[in-house]
């Protein structure tokens, strides 16, 4: 098996939009297998999954994700690090289109990290979920997480759920498989 590093898989994601496949469509079957995984997983009854996203790619995967399982009937609610107009271009279109399911399904929530009460909404919405999805950052981190990504971090690792990593778990480098400072712990 090969292991390509950061930067190697960056060119690869490259060359693959360039010459195969658009990035929204790449993001796309990246969400859908997730999604895929954890119905195989958890089930495909009710159930609920909470979602931490990201301004960046990785992000937009959990956005793809959400509306994907709320498709399937579970009940999604995302966690945005960021405003959506902080987003690369195509999470900023699966934000758009999640915005959607939000006006169609009562069992879809979306949550502001940045507000004063986020502690406390984070807390009551993480206590009936059945799995945790981080999204919030994939191969291209450098450095530590700090602010508002290492509060969501910090919390994911205290939580009892399973958690499924998008590509890597955040904070990890994906090059040397080294953590600068806090990262997720995933199960998946």
């Amino acid at each position: 098996m090969y292991v390509l590093t950061n930067e190697q898989m960056q060119k690869v994601d490259e060359e693959t939009i360039d010459r195969v496949c658009p990035g929204i469509e790449l993001m796309e079957r990246a969400g859908r297998n997730v999604a895929e995984f954890i119905i195989h997983k958890y089930g495909s009854e009710s159930r609920k999954a909470v979602i931490f996203v990201g301004p960046g790619n990785n992000g937009g995967d959990g956005l793809v994700i959400a509306r994907v399982l709320c498709g399937a009937g579970w009940a999604c609610s995302v966690h945005l690090l960021k405003p959506s107009d902080k987003f690369t271009p195509d999470s900023r279109k699966n934000y758009q289109l999640f915005t959607k399911v939000l006006k169609e399904n009562d069992s879809a929530r979306e949550f502001d990290a940045n507000r004063p009460d986020w502690p406390q909404r984070v807390a009551q919405d993480t206590a009936d979920a059945d799995v945790i999805v981080d999204s919030i950052f994939g191969t291209g981190i450098s450095g530590a997480p700090r602010g508002k990504a290492l509060e969501m971090i910090e919390l994911i690792n205290g939580l009892p759920q399973p958690v499924v990593s998008v590509d890597i778990p955040s904070g990890v480098n994906g090059s040397t498989g080294e953590a600068a400072g806090e990262a997720v712990v995933a199960d998946y």
